[in-house]
C-alpha cells in the first residue's frame, strides 16, 4: 500500500517542482528586465535621480507642466517694472478708489484668461494669431501681429529702460569711474544676463527663474512697509475723505491705465497653458487664480504702504521717493531696488518669448523647424533693438502708459471678449453682458487714457517726480 501511494503521487510531486522552478525562472526573469529597463532609464539624458531635502522638495514641486510652476510662471510674466507706478495710482485715486480699480482690474484679467483658455480648447488653436485668422481672416490677424510685437516689444524696451533707472542712483554713491554710467549697466545687464535668459525656446525652462523673480517683488513690498512703518505713526495719520477718494476723471483713466498694464500677462497664457501638464480649463483656472491673487496682494500692500508714507508726493516710479535712502546706506532700500532690477530681469524674457512667436508668424517661420542660428538672429534683432533704443528713452513712465492705454487693452480685454463671441462662448444672457463688457470698456478706457497721455506729452507735463 505504501509503495502504491509513493508511486501514485509522484506525478503530483513532479509537478509542484516544476511549477516553483517556473515561478523562480519568472521571478528571475521580471527582476533582469526590470533592472535592465531602469538602467535604460537612468542613462536617458532627461532622467534625473530623485534629489532629497528641501531642494528636493522644491523640484518636485516646481517640476515641468506643474501647477506650481505654471503659478509663477504667470507671476513672473505679469509682476515687473509696472509695479513701481501703482502707488501713484493711490495718489491720483484715494485709497478707496485705487483698491476698488486694483480688484477691477485682477477680476478683469482672471476672466479674460478664462475666456482665451475656453477658446484655445473649443476651437485647439494655439496662439492669438491662428484664432485671429480662423475667426477673422488674414488682415485681422495681420494687425493682431503687429498689435502683440509693438505691445511686447515696448514693453521690452520700459524693461531695459527701467534697469538703468534703477540702478542709476546705486551708481551715483558708489565708488564707481566716470565712465560707468546707467547706460553701460543697462549693456552690461542685457548681455551676460536678459538676452542669455531670451534665447530659451520653451516658457517652462524659465520656472525657476520665475520663482526668483517673484520671491524678489516679495522682498520689494516687505521693504516698502518697513520703510514706511520707520518713518510714520499710525496715530498722527490723518484717515480724512481726501485720502480714500481723491480722483477726478482724467486721474482714473490714468490710474486705469495703470492698473491695466501692471495685470498684462494675457501674451503668455496660451504657452503656459500648453506647457501645463494634461491642461484643461479647471487645472488653468486653478493656475490663473493662484497667479493673480499674488499679484494682487502684492500690487495692494505696495501701493498701500508706498501712499501711506508718501501721499501726494509720491512719484511715478516709487523707488524714486527712496533715493535718500540709497544715500543713507539704507540695508533694505539697497534691497528694495537690487530685488527690482532681478524682477525686471526675470519678466524680460518673458515678453521677449510671444514678441518672437508673433514676428516669426508674420515672417512664416515654422517654430517647430527652428534652428538655434535661426533663434539666436531672431532674437538678437528683437532684444539688441530694445536695447538700443532704450538707450535713448528717458521718460519710462510714457512708454507705460502709451503701452498701457493702446496695446494692453487691445490684447488683454478686447481681443480676448472678440475671440468668445465669435465662437460662442457665452451662454446666458448675463454671461453675454459681461463678456460685452469687457469688450467695450478695455475700449473705451483704453482710448481715453491714451488721449489723455498724448496730452500730458504735448504738454509736456509729467506725473513723475
Amino acid at each position: 500500500y505504501w509503495d502504491w501511494d509513493m508511486e501514485a503521487t509522484k506525478p503530483l510531486k513532479e509537478w509542484m517542482i516544476s511549477e516553483r522552478e517556473g515561478e523562480s525562472e519568472f521571478l528571475r526573469s521580471n527582476i533582469t528586465d526590470t533592472s535592465d529597463r531602469i538602467d535604460d532609464f537612468s542613462s536617458h539624458e532627461d532622467f534625473t535621480p530623485p534629489q532629497k531635502g528641501i531642494i528636493g522638495a522644491i523640484t518636485r514641486s516646481f517640476r515641468n507642466g506643474s501647477i506650481n510652476g505654471s503659478v509663477f510662471n504667470l507671476c513672473s510674466a505679469t509682476l515687473g517694472a509696472g509695479s513701481l507706478a501703482l502707488p501713484y495710482s493711490f495718489a491720483a485715486a484715494g485709497l478707496a478708489l485705487g483698491s476698488f480699480l486694483l480688484t477691477l482690474g485682477a477680476v478683469a484679467t482672471i476672466y479674460s484668461i478664462r475666456l482665451l483658455v475656453e477658446c484655445r480648447l473649443k476651437s485647439n488653436l494655439k496662439s492669438y494669431e491662428e484664432l485671429t485668422l480662423r475667426l477673422f481672416g488674414r488682415k485681422a490677424e495681420l494687425f493682431v501681429q503687429l498689435n502683440i510685437i509693438l505691445f511686447c516689444y515696448g514693453v521690452a524696451i520700459a524693461y531695459c529702460r527701467a534697469v538703468g533707472d534703477i540702478l542709476k542712483p546705486i551708481i551715483e554713491v558708489g565708488n564707481f569711474p566716470e565712465w560707468f554710467t546707467d547706460k553701460i549697466t543697462m549693456t552690461l545687464f542685457w548681455l551676460f544676463i536678459m538676452f542669455p535668459l531670451s534665447l530659451i525656446q520653451k516658457m517652462d525652462s524659465l520656472r525657476f527663474s520665475s520663482l526668483f523673480g517673484v520671491l524678489t517683488i516679495f522682498f520689494l513690498v516687505i521693504a516698502t512697509a518697513q520703510h514706511t512703518l520707520e518713518h510714520i505713526s499710525f496715530e498722527k495719520v490723518s484717515w480724512n475723505k481726501e485720502k480714500f477718494w481723491i480722483g477726478d476723471f482724467s486721474s482714473i483713466l490714468r490710474v486705469s491705465s495703470i492698473v491695466i498694464f501692471a495685470f498684462t500677462c494675457q501674451v503668455n497664457v496660451f504657452a503656459i497653458n500648453d506647457d501645463l501638464e494634461k491642461p484643461s480649463a479647471r487645472r488653468m483656472g486653478i493656475v490663473t487664480n493662484r497667479a493673480i491673487a499674488i499679484c494682487f496682494f502684492i500690487y495692494f500692500f505696495m501701493s498701500f504702504f508706498g501712499y501711506l508714507e508718501f501721499e501726494g508726493l509720491t512719484c511715478g516710479n516709487i523707488l524714486q521717493n527712496y533715493r535718500q535712502g540709497i544715500k543713507e546706506g539704507h540695508v533694505m532700500v539697497i534691497g528694495a531696488y537690487l530685488s527690482v532690477t532681478l524682477t525686471t530681469i526675470m519678466a524680460y524674457p518673458l515678453v521677449i518669448f510671444p514678441c518672437r512667436a508673433s514676428f516669426e508668424a508674420l515672417i512664416r517661420i515654422d517654430p517647430r523647424n527652428r534652428s538655434f542660428l535661426k533663434n539666436f538672429v531672431v532674437t538678437l534683432g528683437i532684444s539688441g533693438s530694445s536695447l538700443v533704443i532704450s538707450l535713448f528713452v528717458s521718460a519710462i513712465s510714457t512708454v507705460f502708459q502709451l503701452v498701457g492705454g493702446t496695446t494692453s487693452a487691445i490684447v488683454c480685454f478686447v481681443l480676448p471678449a472678440a475671440f468668445a463671441l465669435k465662437l460662442e462662448i457665452p451662454k446666458s444672457k448675463f454671461e453675454r453682458v459681461a463678456v460685452w463688457s469687457l469688450a467695450i470698456g478695455g475700449a473705451v478706457v483704453g482710448i481715453l487714457a491714451t488721449i489723455f497721455t498724448l496730452i500730458d506729452i504735448v504738454e509736456a507735463s509729467s506725473s513723475t517726480c
